[in-house]
């Protein structure tokens, strides 16, 4: 059972466009669709409540801009206090950025699996799951970064 979900994609467009689409925290929550999201700081922590799937509150552990992000994230429902993801057992998301032929290559790494989701069962549906979300999300990044003014 793998630790770690580590998917890419080659996005036509230059590496630091890329960056700036996945260093807005919370951009893969959802599904491309913002309406209503709204963004504030708690302290240390960038919030996102979005009305359809609740609070998120973003703990960035790296910020190598243009290249590297990386950071847990809690969430709550909407009207409840969220976790501060140093206090939780959460995983760790990365997104890298490199140079590519074609543009640029990114890469979404969510580690830490195991101490998250103990359970062997639990952990490969979870796996599964992320696995297909993360596709998606990595769409709609490469969709977001390819066409600005849509």
């Amino acid at each position: 059972m793998s630790d770690r979900i580590e998917l890419e994609t080659v996005v036509r467009a230059r590496p630091e466009h890329v960056f700036e689409v996945v260093a807005e925290p919370g951009w893969f929550i959802g599904g491309g669709d913002r309406t209503g999201q709204k963004h504030s700081r708690e302290g240390e922590l960038e919030v996102l409540d979005d009305p359809r799937y609740g609070r998120f509150a973003f703990r960035f552990e790296q910020h190598e801009a243009p290249r590297r992000l990386a950071f847990r994230c809690g969430f709550a429902p909407l009207g409840e206090p969220v976790p501060d993801p140093r206090n939780a057992t959460t995983t760790l998301i990365t997104f890298e950025v490199a140079a590519h032929a074609d543009g640029a290559l990114l890469r979404v790494i969510e580690s830490g699996i195991e101490a998250y989701m103990p359970d062997e069962s639990e952990r490969a549906r979870f796996v599964e799951g992320n696995t297909a979300a993360w596709t998606k999300q990595l769409a709609i990044a490469k969709a977001i970064a390819e066409n600005p003014s849509k």
